[in-house]
């Protein structure tokens, strides 16, 4: 397979926050991803300190594509935190409004899809709150339309019951941004069957490593993540999305070193 292979945003700074941004050094994380070899980053933007995010300001976008083109390095996603926080069931104007301007600014650093994580705060539980998402969501895709960018959803749904509420927006640019590690927790050892099962709904994938049953995340290969099936499974529905790592902080090693071997055992799978 050729992919997309990068990295989630902050994975290359020092940090004991999961998700965060902006950094101080956010900048520094393109020379990082060169280093270590990844060709892509995925754009972060979350609800704490979200005005001071580049990606809102048209300074901050030349920032961004003035060191996109030095380093060579990508921007397939913008991964939207915020969502959990904000999110779309009820009334979601300020997440409504949030969203066309992400799509907007998106658009502009080359990226290709806005991830919505219904997680947290943000979970999906019934039907009725499904309803509201759609009825809220179905506005944004028009902008959506107008630069081409995928909404892509990562939830705690199961395949099944996943590609159903998908099917019901009846629109190509709703998809699945799926997460080994997450799913793993939910299903074990079961996570290539979904893959199969969602098939061309897949617009992305974090690629991290949990344990059946356990929310913390453990370093490539320490887990219960069965990843040279899970890599078999995206070969044959023929993915062809970004791979993203969202691995495990290990702070007996520096984020480069990390990284370095994180993406070694990621092209062991995608030669195969």
């Amino acid at each position: 397979m050729k992919n997309i292979v990068g990295v989630i945003q902050g994975r290359l700074s020092r940090s004991e926050e999961l998700m965060f941004f902006p950094s101080k050094t956010w900048a520094e994380e393109f020379a990082a991803a060169e280093k270590v070899g990844f060709n892509a980053i995925e754009w972060g933007f979350c609800e704490k300190d979200w005005k001071k995010n580049p990606i809102l300001s048209e300074n901050g976008i030349a920032k961004i594509r003035q060191l996109m083109k030095k380093y060579k390095i990508q921007i397939p996603s913008v991964c939207a935190y915020f969502f959990i926080d904000s999110g779309f069931a009820g009334a979601a104007v300020k997440s409504s409004d949030m969203l066309n301007r992400l799509i907007q600014q998106g658009s502009k650093i080359g990226a290709e899809r806005i991830l919505i994580p219904f997680l947290g705060d943000s979970e999906i539980k019934n039907q009725k709150e499904k309803k509201e998402i759609i009825k809220n969501l179905k506005p944004c895709l028009k902008k959506a339309e107008s630069f081409n960018i995928e909404l892509a959803f990562e939830t705690s749904l199961g395949a099944a019951e996943l590609r159903e509420f998908i099917e019901q927006f009846k629109h190509p640019l709703v998809k699945v941004y799926y997460d080994t590690g997450n799913r793993t927790t939910f299903v074990g050892n079961k996570v290539p069957q979904e893959i199969r099962a969602l098939k061309g709904l897949i617009s992305g994938a974090h690629i991290k490593d949990r344990k059946f049953g356990a929310t913390a995340s453990y370093p490539l290969g320490k887990g219960s993540a069965v990843f040279p099936e899970i890599f078999k499974a995206f070969g044959e529905i023929k993915f062809k999305g970004p791979f993203i790592l969202e691995a495990a902080r290990v702070h007996d090693f520096d984020e480069i070193t990390l990284n370095k071997g994180y993406l070694s055992i990621i092209n062991k799978f995608l030669k195969k």
